[in-house]
């Protein structure tokens, strides 16, 4: 994926079948390779992006509850679409939907921090620690938490 994506963006595809192949390929296939919007949306531009922004909402509409995958592939490119798109605060935002374990609350606070709003991280990795006091990902956080 990662040679594609580079290919792609030195040969730029029309942006809207690009963002229909990989909403496809996340949403559809069989959960590998990894799709990482991030490496994708110098190709995808703004037009390819919005197109993945409609994909995902559409599918989110149609997903099964019952289901295990779809949901789960929204969410994520739900989370990867908030963190293309520079604005920390609905990263922080779509990431906060879903505080499952301590990975969540890591990629919050490295977010916050990476934006120079420590106060902010050092909020949320405590939290983290707190909430997911038994987990193994807790150590990492941690860690973070001490770094900051």
């Amino acid at each position: 994926m990662d040679l594609y994506a580079k290919t792609c963006v030195a040969a730029l595809p029309n942006p809207l079948s690009l963002a229909g192949w990989l909403v496809k390929l996340e949403c559809d296939g069989p959960g590998w390779p990894r799709v990482r919007l991030a490496d994708f949306a110098p190709a995808l531009g703004e037009r390819g992006i919005a197109e993945v922004e409609r994909l995902v909402a559409e599918r989110a509409r149609v997903a099964d509850p019952e289901s295990w995958t779809g949901p789960f592939a929204v969410r994520d490119l739900c989370e990867q679409l908030a963190e293309v798109s520079g604005d920390v605060d609905r990263y922080v935002a779509v990431l906060a939907e879903h505080l499952t374990n301590a990975v969540q609350y890591q990629r919050i606070a490295e977010a916050l921090h990476a934006a120079g709003r420590r106060d902010e991280a050092i909020d949320w990795a405590r939290r983290g620690v707190a909430a997911n006091a038994g987990s193994p990902h807790t150590d990492r956080l941690r860690d973070l938490l001490v770094d900051i």
